[in-house]
């Protein structure tokens, strides 16, 4: 559960809170994809909503960061190269998170 706060916390230090209220994944996709993947499962409305919103802060997350190493790198165009570098990044530190957290309780 820490990474999720370790997330969350970073999400929040670089979201503008005027614009990230109104940027969502479309519900209709968003259930249109668990349809596909889950069909046989009834998922509850609150998961689905749960879902959404992970998936939305994830894409912010990740935006976030490649827009950071657009602008370092003094280019005006995100390219995927870009975000897979932000998404090395941010993998790269929750994952020193986690170790930290495993090294401390033991």
């Amino acid at each position: 559960m820490y990474y999720l706060h370790v997330v969350f916390c970073c999400k929040q230090e670089m979201a503008t809170p005027e614009s990230d209220e109104d940027l969502t994944i479309p519900r209709a996709a968003m259930n249109k994809m668990i349809k596909e993947i889950l069909p046989s499962i009834r998922v509850a409305n609150d998961s689905r909503e749960l879902i959404l919103n992970c998936c939305t802060e994830f894409i912010h997350l990740i935006s976030s960061e490649a827009n950071e190493i657009c602008n370092q790198q003094t280019k005006k165009t995100i390219s995927p190269e870009h975000v897979l570098q932000g998404w090395f990044l941010i993998f790269y530190v929750l994952s020193e998170h986690i170790w930290r957290l495993l090294l401390c309780d033991n």
